[in-house]
């Protein structure tokens, strides 16, 4: 029975308490100050609530819709960039096969002019010494129309 007792009290000052926050935040617009209003200005403000309410809709739409055109865009930003780096690294190999080639190139323009200047060494056309001279050492010595690449052949000595 008493435990009765003190639930009623209880319950009796937290229902005070509550018209007493009631009372306390009337001033600020809300809360108690609405049963003070008529039938048809609640009925406006709900019908303005309303409103709003719509245009949020309509703005939320146009928010997602926006969205989607974003998710849209990225990922078309998405695919070029993949595109643009698989451009890059195609463009990689391509570069590192061209560097390839100049080695193999550079190689074979030193081989090349090593070869002419042995053609040319061997091609070399020297004086014959005077009459009874020895010719130098390692000097090859032969007759005009044994040389290599005569363009006429020269008359073979009598």
């Amino acid at each position: 029975m008493i435990a009765y007792v003190f639930l009623g009290v209880g319950c009796t000052g937290v229902v005070g308490l509550i018209l007493i926050v009631v009372a306390w935040r009337s001033g600020t617009g809300s809360g108690a100050r609405r049963a003070t209003l008529t039938k048809s200005e609640m009925r406006h403000e709900l019908l303005l609530a309303r409103h709003q309410l719509d245009g949020s809709g309509h703005y939320i739409g146009r928010l997602e819709h926006d969205l989607g055109d974003a998710y849209e865009e990225l990922d078309a930003t998405r695919d070029q960039r993949d595109n643009a780096l698989a451009a890059v690294e195609k463009a990689g190999l391509r570069i590192a096969e061209l560097e390839e080639q100049v080695r193999d190139r550079d190689q074979l323009r030193d081989t090349v002019r090593a070869l002419k200047a042995e053609l040319a060494n061997a091609r070399r056309i020297t004086p014959l010494p005077p009459h009874g001279a020895t010719p130098p050492p390692g000097a090859r010595v032969i007759p005009l129309h044994q040389t290599p690449f005569a363009i006429s052949p020269a008359p073979r000595p009598s």
